[in-house]
């Protein structure tokens, strides 16, 4: 059972959020991985790859960052209120 107050939805988004910004952080800082080099001249594979990367991965970090305060914002706003 749940103890009163703990809100478990709060709880699965901290989680969220902190998975995001870790996940992205790895998958940027090893980025050079996702580029073969057995491929022939003219693949263009590769630089989708590298571009999804890097047009995904900062907006998906912002996002973990946006839920991660928000979950913060809820905390903020229900702490005075319990006292």
């Amino acid at each position: 059972m749940i103890p009163h107050g703990k809100n478990p939805y709060l709880a699965v988004l901290t989680g969220i959020g902190i998975a995001l910004v870790v996940a992205n952080l790895v998958l940027i800082m090893n980025i050079e991985s996702f580029i073969p080099t057995d491929l022939g001249p003219g693949s263009q594979l590769p630089y989708y790859y590298v571009q999804m990367i890097m047009t995904g991965a900062p907006l998906l970090i912002c996002l973990g960052l946006a839920t991660l305060i928000g979950v913060l914002f809820v905390y903020a706003a229900r702490w005075k209120r319990t006292q």
